[in-house]
């Protein structure tokens, strides 16, 4: 079902609307597309989670907006409704494949080796996360074992039953900032490490930093 934003003094009243159509259809995926002179805003943030929260059904919803910054905006909203996947498209010529998949990174595989500027092969490490075993100390043994390896890009495969915990995002980051790393993957399903990658990627620019949802 698609949802047409286009007129900024009806956005709250389209939104109900709209959503009631998607919850009275049963629908289990929605298109929402946002017109260029709508703002992208924290404001439309929060009534998108509103409306969602009262359709426990949908699964899946896409947004297409113009503004660059939706692709934040909407990982937020990924991370406060994890059981609906969400999808933005960024207008402005950028090319369909490069659409940001926010909940469910796309399946990708580990980083190859490659010749790097510096003229030496990078190195893989791969780590795999022991559920039963605290993820903080888990963590530590895992950038410990790629510095001991000298590793450049890094993959750490977290347990698909792992809900992301709050202190997740610096956990990784005090483990970053002592690290000689080129390139960090983070492997889960679910959309919240797309989150955190992102996030970590603003705090470590130099750092290739990504999430993808398998091997």
């Amino acid at each position: 079902m698609k949802i047409l934003i286009d007129d900024a003094t009806k956005v709250e009243t389209t939104l109900v609307e709209a959503f009631d159509g998607v919850r009275s259809s049963g629908a289990r995926e929605a298109h929402v597309e946002v017109s260029a002179d709508i703002r992208f805003d924290r404001k439309l943030l929060d009534l998108l989670e509103k409306q969602i929260r009262t359709i426990p059904t949908l699964r899946r919803l896409t947004f297409q907006a113009d503004s660059s910054s939706a692709r934040f905006l909407v990982s937020t909203l990924a991370l406060r409704v994890p059981s609906v996947e969400i999808c933005v498209e960024v207008r402005g010529g950028e090319p369909a494949s490069r659409t940001s998949r926010v909940a469910a990174p796309t399946p990708a595989k580990a980083p190859q080796s490659a010749v790097r500027s510096g003229g030496g092969a990078p190195k893989t490490g791969r780590y795999v996360i022991d559920a039963q075993d605290d993820l903080d100390t888990e963590l530590t043994r895992a950038f410990a074992r790629f510095a001991n390896r000298r590793v450049t890009d890094a993959v750490i495969v977290f347990p698909a039953s792992l809900r992301a915990p709050r202190q997740l995002s610096a956990s990784l980051e005090r483990l970053l900032n002592d690290a000689t790393l080129e390139s960090l993957t983070l492997v889960h399903p679910s959309g919240v490490f797309g989150f955190v990658a992102s996030t970590l990627g603003l705090r470590f620019p130099k750092l290739r930093i990504k999430a993808q949802a398998a091997e």
